[in-house]
């Protein structure tokens, strides 16, 4: 039996763009359009009530009602949903504010109709999918309340980290380190209580930065 398409819901206040964009992905034969909007008032009252219809939100950030407030509403609500964010701009400040929000991927509308694909794919299994440019943003971005290298893990802990780091999913990092979901999700738990990290993008960011190239130096 052929598997599921993803289910898609997407947000722009630019009715060519996002008539454009709905028909690109109807077209690919593991994707579907559920629902589109054109502002953040009608996205948000059809989430509230009918997210779990979805796999992947495509949400621009600018505009009426903004996305941000959508994002908030999200996590108010606590609909797990992942979300992809399409811009027009690079603008670092909008970007590490939607990384608060734990925003699973950018893509910038003038990238290549496959690149968004890619994306989605990526996105849907679980996935951050951040270019080139918004990892720079996040390694640069000041963290004063993480903790240094020293910071003590277990040798699974910095297995499980440096798996994440490499961008692979829970169920990816079970099947790599021969251990159960729940195991990693354990594992997980704790060093983000060790490194005081809310989010994914936090204990990335921290690896990134602190024991990548320590344990690069190492070896």
């Amino acid at each position: 039996m052929a598997s599921q398409p993803i289910r898609i819901a997407m947000a722009d206040d630019q009715q060519i763009v996002l008539e454009a964009i709905r028909l690109m992905l109807d077209a690919q034969p593991d994707m579907k359009v559920v629902f589109t909007a054109r502002n953040g008032d009608i996205l948000l009252e059809w989430l509230l009530s009918r997210a779990q219809e979805i796999d992947v939100l495509i949400l621009e950030l600018d505009m009426p009602v903004h996305g941000f407030a959508v994002l908030e509403a999200l996590r108010q609500h606590d609909i797990r949903v992942h979300v992809l964010v399409l811009t027009g701009q690079d603008e670092p400040e909008h970007i590490r504010k939607a990384l608060a929000y734990e925003v699973e991927g950018f893509v910038s509308k003038r990238e290549r109709p496959g690149e968004l694909f890619s994306a989605i794919r990526q996105v849907a299994s679980g996935r951050l999918v951040y270019p080139p440019i918004v990892r720079r943003w996040i390694f640069q971005t000041p963290q004063p309340s993480l903790p240094t290298p020293e910071v003590e893990l277990t040798t699974r802990e910095w297995e499980v980290l440096t798996q994440l780091a490499e961008g692979q999913t829970n169920l990816e990092i079970a099947r790599t380190l021969h251990i159960s979901e729940n195991t990693v999700r354990f594992h997980l738990k704790n060093i983000y209580d060790k490194l005081r990290a809310t989010t994914r993008t936090d204990a990335v960011r921290w690896y990134h930065r602190h024991a990548g190239p320590r344990r690069r130096s190492q070896s």
